[in-house]
Formats: C-alpha cells, structure tokens, sequence
C-alpha cells in the first residue's frame, strides 16, 4: 500500500505485507484499514504509513473490511465474519457461514450484513 502527497502524486510511505492486498482500503480517523491474502487485517496510520496493528484473521481477507467507532468488520475466505475492537484488537464475535466471504461487510442501523459464497445473505447485530 502506497501513501501519495495529495498536491505533488509522489510517494512518501509505503506499506508491505507478505501477501497480495486485494481489497481497498477504509479510513476512518486517519487510519486506513485493509485485509490481505496473507491472512492478515492491517491498520496504518495514514499520517506516516506506520502499521499500528496487524490481527491474524486465520484465513485470507480479500474484501474492504467496515469500520465504526467501536469495531472493524470483515470477512474471511475461511468463511467466517469477524468483529474485533477497533483500539485493541480483541475479538468480539466470530460467525462462521457455509462457504468463503469474498464480499465486504456493511454497516447499518446496528446491523451487520454480509453475503456468502454459500448463497445466503447475513444480517447479524453489530
């Protein structure tokens, strides 16, 4: 992941994970938040390109994951949604669908929605 100089185009940080990042990234509070197929969900600081936090999802995340002020949300192709805080990295939940989630999860009214490659559409409370 690259961070351009909004006026000039130039480089002035980059970021590297061990794998390909697929996904967009999110920002929220100057932070950008990506996952990557080398299992891992990063929070960079957009200010210098520092990783604050990496969290081991267990498996590829390939979609944008969703971000509020409490929690990041993003799904695995190991098949399951995951909510951690966003400060800590803590796990507050876990579901596990029926086949792998390579579509980005979506916040609204307090609910969580996300589809599946199993051919469901979930809609689980934030």
């Amino acid at each position: 992941m690259y961070g351009l100089d909004a006026k000039t185009g130039y480089s002035i940080w980059q970021v590297r994970t061990s794998q390909a990042v697929i996904s967009s990234p999110i920002i929220f509070d100057e932070i950008a938040y990506i996952g990557s197929t080398d299992k891992y969900v990063y929070a960079i600081d957009l200010r210098n390109g520092r990783v604050q936090w990496k969290f081991n999802a267990g498996s590829p995340v390939v979609s944008t994951p969703a971000v509020t002020d409490e929690a990041v949300y993003f799904g695995t192709m190991g098949g399951e949604l995951v909510s951690i805080n966003r400060r800590d990295r803590k796990v507050r939940w876990r579901f596990k669908t029926g086949g792998p989630i390579p579509s980005s999860p979506l916040v609204y009214d307090g609910i969580v929605y996300i589809g599946s490659t199993d051919h469901h559409l979930y809609a689980l409370p934030a």
